[in-house]
Formats: C-alpha cells, structure tokens, sequence
C-alpha cells in the first residue's frame, strides 16, 4: 500500500451508477460526491454497473478516478451466506483497487460491504453510509409482495440483512445514517453489541439537488406521485391511489416515474383522468412537480428519508402524505398528514382551487 496518499483522499463505493441523480438512493450519493469534490477531497469512485445504467463522463468533474464493475446477478449470488444485495458486487477487483493506497473508505449502504471484514482492509477506516435500516425494508417488501417466489426471496435477504448488518457493524469506524429514526435504531444496536471500539453514529440527512425552494405561486390543474415505479412501495402506493382515491374523483392524476410495470401500465388505461409518465428525465420532472397542484406521496413503510418529499417541498405546492412519509422528520408541519383513502380524497380535493402564496413559499 501507500502510505504516502494525500490526507484529503477518499474512496467511495457506490452501489449503482449516480449519475443521472434519477431516484434516491443515487441522489444522496451523487449529490455527496459533489459536495465532497467542492470540499477539497480527491475522490476514487467505484460503481457497480447493472440494468441499463451506462458509463457518465460527468463523474469525472468531481472524481480523480472511476472504476466500474458488473454486477454479479447470477443464482450463485442469492445461494451466500451474504445478503445478494451484498454478494452480488463482491468484485475481487474492487477489492484490490481499494487495497492499492490507505485512503479512507466510504461504503454507500450494506449492499457494497462485501469486503468491509477483509484481512487486507484492516486497519483502514471505514465509514458506512445507512441508507436504510435494510433488513427492515426487506421484510416490509415481502410483506407486500403477492408472488411466492419473491415472496420467500425478500423474507430470506431480510434474515441474511440482519445477520450481516452486525458484521458490518463490528468493523465499521462510523456509520453516517439517514434519518432520525435510523440513527436511534443503529444507537441501539452498537450499545447492545459491547464492541470494544463501537463505531460512532452521526446522523447526515439526504443531499439533494435543491439549494433554494423553486416553488410556484398560484395554482395547477392535476394531482402528481413520483417516484421509482420498479420499487414495490412506490408501485403499492400508485395502485392504491389510483384505485382508492382517484378511481373515485374527476380531478386529472398524473403517475411518474422510473420502469412502470405493465400491471401499473394497464390500471391506468381503465381511467381517463389517469396518466402515466414512464421514465421522464430530469427536466421533465421538475416540471410535472411544480406544475401540479397538489404532490400527493404515500409509503407503506417506515424507511429513510425520502428524497421524493424533499423535491416535493422545494419545487411543488401543496404536499398531502401519510404518517410513514414524514415520521420523525420535522417536516411533518409543511405538509397534510393524512393516513386513510377517504380522507386523502377528501384533502386532495379541498386543496386543488387553492391558490399556493408566497407566504407558503417563505415557509
């Protein structure tokens, strides 16, 4: 190794490709990077290809170097001990690239840890990017799923999450967590562990691309939810308002996102007042966010921050959620918290004549 790296020399592992900044995961991470880049770090970045995902020359502006791997997404992978979030980018070049000089380490989330406990990393320091508490995620995903097959495949990587995040744990120096929430839960976990060095725990929101609040004065004509449509939240959470809230009004309702599944696709197609948006880019985003009238953004679990609020809260005008969108947050008073169909219609409606000011604005 060299021990003559500069002391403002980093490495960060990403577990997909962050750029385009498209859905919240990579959000967090490329606006990170940014950031980190302004500080005055040199950046070695490691992404994980997979899915269409390409090589982006804008990594570049802000990284000293970039090294892609393929993700192994083989029946091999999902056979491990390791979660298959994990085992799945155990790349052994990954490995020797980061083995190459004594920088410090940062893992974007448990899917990059594969080598976190690895004999040549020891002694390194390593700091864990929690995105999620996972293996709660992964339970609440199976407790969603209607397939069997992934049904059992989401109880399994929860189980295996779980196991592995003590590992993860015990070889960390600090884990830099998302939400107030996961900062209590990983508080817990390292006082219940008795490390003999425990690992600090820092709460570090989401970055985010928003540096002022870009919201419009006066009014839309349509209700928008956002987000990324292959997740089976988002997906849950736009059937359930297509069928529960909407099925049942006039008012224009608009679904965006990334990958909508042909189930979703074929919902929509039963109501005029319903449309999808598939795969819009940056710009078109924004602008369905700040043209609707009302951001209407639900979530059948507790998770992380999410980033979709926060654009919705800077660049939209009235924002109507459930408990699980803002618990914990502190930003539970700039939106309308309300938890059952009839009283998001209800709410929804109220809201689509009412002008959006610049005394909200300001708030």
């Amino acid at each position: 190794m060299n021990p003559t790296i500069h002391k403002s020399a980093i490495h960060v592992v990403s577990f997909d490709i962050p750029f385009p900044a498209d859905y919240g995961g990579v959000m967090d991470i490329f606006y990170k990077i940014r950031a980190l880049s302004e500080a005055g770090l040199a950046i070695t970045l490691h992404c994980f290809q997979y899915r269409d995902r390409q090589p982006q020359a804008e990594l570049e502006k802000y990284c000293t170097h970039v090294y892609y791997y393929r993700r192994a997404e083989t029946p091999l992978s999902m056979l491990s001990r390791q979660p298959y979030i994990t085992r799945s980018r155990a790349s052994r070049r990954l490995l020797k690239n980061l083995a190459a000089d004594d920088a410090p380490i940062l893992f974007e989330g448990l899917h990059t840890c594969a080598h976190v406990a690895a004999k040549i990393l020891r002694g390194r320091r390593k700091l864990i990017r929690m995105h999620n508490v996972e293996w709660e995620y992964y339970r609440n995903l199976a407790s969603l799923e209607s397939v069997g097959w992934r049904k059992v495949f989401f109880k399994t990587e929860s189980w295996k999450l779980k196991r592995f995040e003590k590992t993860v744990v015990k070889n960390a120096n600090a884990l830099l967590t998302i939400s107030p929430d996961d900062t209590d839960y990983f508080e817990h976990l390292v006082d219940n562990l008795d490390l003999k060095n425990p690992p600090s725990v820092t709460f570090i929101p989401p970055f985010h691309p928003n540096a002022s609040v870009e919201s419009r004065v006066g009014t839309g004509d349509f209700a928008l939810f956002h987000g990324k449509l292959s997740v089976s939240d988002n997906e849950e959470a736009a059937v359930y308002l297509i069928r529960k809230v909407f099925s049942q009004q006039q008012m224009p309702f608009v679904v965006a996102g990334k990958d909508p599944s042909v189930k979703l696709l074929n919902l929509a197609e039963n109501f005029e007042n319903v449309r999808i948006v598939a795969n819009p880019d940056e710009a078109t985003m924004t602008d369905l966010i700040q043209n609707a009238q009302v951001n209407v953004l639900l979530s059948f679990q507790r998770s992380g921050m999410k980033l979709k609020l926060l654009n919705a809260l800077f660049r939209g005008r009235h924002c109507v959620v459930n408990r699980h969108m803002v618990s914990n947050t502190g930003l539970e008073s700039l939106c309308y918290v309300k938890n059952i169909s009839k009283d998001i219609a209800a709410t929804v409606e109220s809201l689509m004549n009412v002008q959006f000011s610049p005394r909200q604005i300001a708030e």
